[in-house]
């Protein structure tokens, strides 16, 4: 194989390895929340998920007191089995995962909150068996990304009825990935792994929001998550099956676009125990369109590959009810839209179209604390993958697709401290 070969190889893997398992619409994450995940994320722009809302929103921390800190771990358990035209079959590639997010929040006064969460928005991955497919080998054996937010916000209470919000993002990303490399034509049998590395350190981006209360009883929530633009730079690294040694380390750079998103959520007090819930969101995933790689050794153009996804979307409507003091119950469901059809779909990505059908409960153990639970199960359309970038070399891939993914989230909240104080205003004197 040429270097010039094995060098578009890399990147083609490079890029492809930010593509991992889906749960919130190709390899973003939604588990930012237990008492969210309940009611299906429905509301969750206009406060429903206490602290945790401001993950979506940043002016929903002006919904809180004092001082208070919420822990949040969801156990995500994927599901997705691919078999290709010969009949073989991948079994489960899915990557069990625990998602933990942390938030806090302090009151300044009356009028100013202060927050900082710490996320990870985007990640997970899929794991196939080395040889499961004589194509599909090729087309992925391992995909793993991870990007861990740091996001600090301030809300202002502009009027009883008004609050805005804005944070400010900071993210590390990294990607790593292997498949195999053909060798030969026409007896395709691997010679050597490939394996990608990437690392940002640092990527910025921002936070932004606002609710209001339209009448009594009644309150919506709009959210906005900018894009990000990590710069990867890492290694690209081909190994020799036989013997394990390396065969090549070639450094490579390239930059990707996250999608921004969209929120909006509403929330409606039926009675004093029960209240409907309401969501949707939008997610601008056409800016994963083209990515290019460079060699850091001659700073030219290895491949730019596109991945044409499609924009996309959620809905969602759900409810709590308030059944005394310390126990409150939640239901929800939801219907996503997926970035990834049959036109785009991909060995390692092979999300589709979901039903979001959640459970969830909060207790309050006292004044201070109180737990959250919650329990998702996602319905996911089954689909086709067709790939042919190595055609040329034999290499077609085409397979079925049968997924579905179960969420268990756990929160702990615990609110610290008094009251602020009032901010001082003159008084109005009049003789």
């Amino acid at each position: 194989m040429s270097k010039t070969f094995k060098l578009a190889g890399f990147a083609a893997a490079s890029i492809v390895a930010a593509t991992a398992t889906a749960h919130a619409g190709a390899f973003a994450l939604r588990e930012q929340s237990a008492e969210a995940l309940g009611s299906a994320f429905a509301g969750v722009a206009a406060g429903n998920g206490g602290l945790s809302s401001m993950f979506w929103n940043p002016a929903t921390l002006s919904k809180t007191s004092g001082m208070q800190f919420t822990i949040v771990g969801s156990g995500v358990i994927p599901y997705a089995n691919m078999t290709d035209s010969t009949g073989a079959k991948s079994g489960d590639i899915g990557l069990d995962a625990v998602v933990p997010a942390g938030y806090m929040s302090y009151q300044f006064n009356d009028k100013i909150w202060l927050g900082l969460g710490l996320n990870v928005p985007f990640g997970l991955g899929t794991m196939a068996p080395n040889d499961w497919s004589t194509a599909g080998r090729y087309y992925n054996r391992t995909s793993q990304l991870q990007a861990t937010n740091l996001n600090p916000t301030i809300a202002y209470k502009v009027t009883d009825d008004l609050s805005v919000g804005l944070g400010i993002q900071v993210q590390r990303t990294s990607v790593r990935m292997n498949n195999a490399t053909i060798s030969s034509v026409p007896s395709l049998v691997p010679s050597y792994t490939s394996e990608l590395r990437g690392f940002d350190p640092l990527s910025l981006g921002f936070t932004a929001g606002a609710t209001y209360k339209v009448l009594k009883g009644t309150e919506v929530g709009f959210g906005y998550r900018s894009k990000m633009t990590p710069g990867l730079n890492g290694d690209a690294y081909s190994f020799v099956v036989a013997s394990g040694a390396m065969a090549s380390d070639t450094p490579i750079r390239s930059k990707i676009a996250l999608p921004d998103v969209f929120s909006f959520g509403v929330r409606h007090d039926l009675t004093s125990d029960i209240t409907l819930l309401a969501g949707a969101e939008f997610t601008r995933w056409s800016v994963w369109r083209q990515f290019p790689v460079l060699s850091k050794a001659t700073n030219g153009l290895a491949t730019t590959l596109i991945f044409n996804y499609h924009d996309a979307w959620m809905v969602s409507g759900g409810g709590e009810y308030k059944w005394n003091p310390n126990w409150t119950f939640r239901a929800g469901t939801a219907f996503e839209k997926s970035p990834v059809q049959n036109d785009n779909r991909s060995a390692r990505i092979p999300d589709g179209d979901r039903i979001w059908a959640t459970l969830g409960a909060t207790y309050k153990l006292d004044e201070r604390m109180s737990i959250d639970a919650s329990y998702a199960h996602l319905f996911v359309r089954n689909g086709t993958i067709t790939q042919t970038t190595y055609a040329g070399l034999g290499a077609s891939f085409s397979a079925d697709v049968k997924a579905h993914t179960d969420i268990i989230s756990i929160g702990l909240n615990y609110k610290l401290g008094a009251e602020p104080k009032k901010v001082a205003t003159k008084a109005l004197i009049t003789k």
